[in-house]
């Protein structure tokens, strides 16, 4: 079994203001204790990430974060797109 993480639950997760932060927290810690399996996302996504986090909050710091959360875990497998 494996989940695949789009953009959505990891901007939601660093965003105090986002109406689903508190359902996307839980949603993360489950998924990080491995209940759906590994865990999966992608270069792009990661892109993506930090410009819809810095776009929706209009901060830095909480952009540059939802950044970092997603590329330094470890539980986190990130997908590569070719070059």
């Amino acid at each position: 079994m494996a989940i695949f993480i789009d953009t959505g639950p990891f901007v939601a997760v660093r965003n105090r203001q986002d109406k689903n932060h508190v359902r996307a927290i839980r949603l993360m810690q489950d998924a990080l204790l491995g209940k759906y399996g590994t865990v999966y996302t992608s270069d792009y996504i990661i892109d993506e990430i930090i410009t819809t986090a810095f776009a929706r909050t209009q901060r830095h710091d909480i952009a540059v974060n939802a950044g970092i959360f997603v590329i330094e875990s470890k539980r986190i497998v990130k997908l590569h797109g070719r070059r």
